[in-house]
């Protein structure tokens, strides 16, 4: 999507359908565990072959398919919940992936982003998606969400300020996570493979 933005020039915006809510229906509504628990930083959890379609509601951006559907794929009998969890993390990283290749095939240069809502809450998802885009991710300290943000719209018109002068002055930074180079190489061999899946499968949910 395409929209005239408040400070005179124009945004792309790509819309993940189901993001946070993927890794609350997963653990509250599956495992019923509390959604705070944490999770291990073994290689060996983090590192699997396991995949995970973030497709609960269908798709936007950019598949625009309302038909296809989330699903986990390459389970054994040595998965566990753990590696579960991780392939929804890094499905969704994925998801925000493709939103950021088609900017990137329009000419956009995308050299960092923020992130907001009930996944920057959880540090190793923010440090993922850090690894997945190869940009740094800023957290705001906070909730800087969309109510925040109308409400410096609010007074940058009230004031007759830019309204880029009004964010920079309110809108406060409290963690930046930068791509490890480490993790790179796995993320990109992850997410070659996460690519193929939807033009695989689109055919098979057409019609369920």
């Amino acid at each position: 999507h395409a929209f005239a933005d408040a400070s005179g020039k124009f945004h792309l915006m790509g819309c993940t359908l189901s993001a946070a809510s993927c890794y609350k229906w997963w653990m509250g509504g599956v495992l019923q565990r509390s959604e705070s628990t944490p999770l291990s930083n073994e290689e060996s959890v983090r590192h699997h072959s396991l995949y995970f379609m973030p497709y609960l509601m269908g798709e936007r951006s950019p598949l625009n398919d309302e038909d296809v559907r989330a699903g986990f794929l390459g389970l054994s009998s040595r998965s566990n919940a753990e590696q579960m969890i991780y392939a929804i993390y890094e499905g969704v990283a994925f998801s925000l992936r493709d939103c950021m290749a088609v900017a990137q095939n329009m000419g956009v240069t995308v050299k960092k982003a923020s992130i907001v809502g009930g996944g920057a809450q959880s540090r190793i998802w923010c440090q993922m998606i850090a690894n997945v885009l190869q940009i740094p991710i800023a957290k705001p300290a906070g909730e800087c969400g969309p109510g925040y943000g109308a409400a410096l719209l609010a007074m940058a018109h009230k004031e007759g300020r830019p309204v880029r002068e009004v964010a920079k002055q309110y809108a406060a930074f409290e963690d930046v996570f930068t791509p490890q180079p480490e993790e790179i190489p796995y993320y990109e061999e992850k997410y070659r493979k996460f690519s193929q899946l939807y033009p695989l499968l689109k055919g098979f949910y057409k019609g369920v």
